[in-house]
């Protein structure tokens, strides 16, 4: 008939999100993403009380050393860190101590102790957190080659070696151990960033 025109036969592309298929789905990609959040805060949570616990454990195991026993590399580092707190650098007798500078630093605030035994415990806790917090880059290194949980375990092993003896000590070793393995994780993080940027240009 004239003065009519055809209605559109194209079909309808609305789609309700209230409709019971996307619904479902959206819910359960929001649980998802809340599942791998909570993961994640649980590991955080997980790595801190090995890093606390580790370092509390090699503190207390210190408590029973009253006097230095590596010579003469202890008596170096101790006049070291005494010189930080006289005269703001890390001087014996009267030269720059290159080697263990930083750690004369780290250690200073425990010398400003009166006590001697007092400021031997003070490094003893400084070296104690220091040890421990060496679990934290062994972790983030570990969960790229084993998994999250793996690599927590990793971490706790990292810092119960034997060589965790050494936090009782005036040695640098303490200190050395987390640089290392923050310089071993950035390194490997490198490598893979530069291996993705290599693969993405060819």
């Amino acid at each position: 008939m004239r003065g009519l025109r055809p209605q559109s036969c194209q079909p309808s592309v609305w789609v309700s999100l209230d409709s019971l298929p996307v619904r479902n789905r959206l819910q359960g990609l929001r649980h998802a993403s809340e599942s791998a959040l909570a993961s994640r805060q649980n590991r955080t949570v997980a790595v801190g009380l090995v890093v606390a616990a580790a370092a509390l454990y090699h503190w207390l195991q210190s408590w029973g050393r009253a006097t230095p026993w590596i010579f003469p590399d202890e008596a170096r580092f101790a006049e070291a860190s005494r010189a930080v707190v006289d005269s703001g650098t890390p001087e014996v007798r009267g030269q720059f101590e290159v080697l263990g500078s930083l750690h004369a630093y780290l250690t200073a605030p425990a010398w400003a102790l009166a006590d001697v035994a007092d400021a031997l415990s003070g490094v003893a806790l400084i070296n104690s957190v220091a040890f421990a917090s060496a679990a934290i880059p062994v972790y983030l290194l570990a969960r790229t080659l084993v998994g999250p949980w793996s690599g927590l375990a990793a971490a706790a092993a990292a810092v119960a070696i034997p060589a965790a003896f050494y936090t009782s000590t005036l040695m640098a070793e303490p200190l050395a151990f987390p640089l290392v393995m923050w310089a071993a994780y950035g390194s490997a993080r490198w490598l893979r960033d530069r291996s993705l940027a290599v693969s993405y240009t060819h």
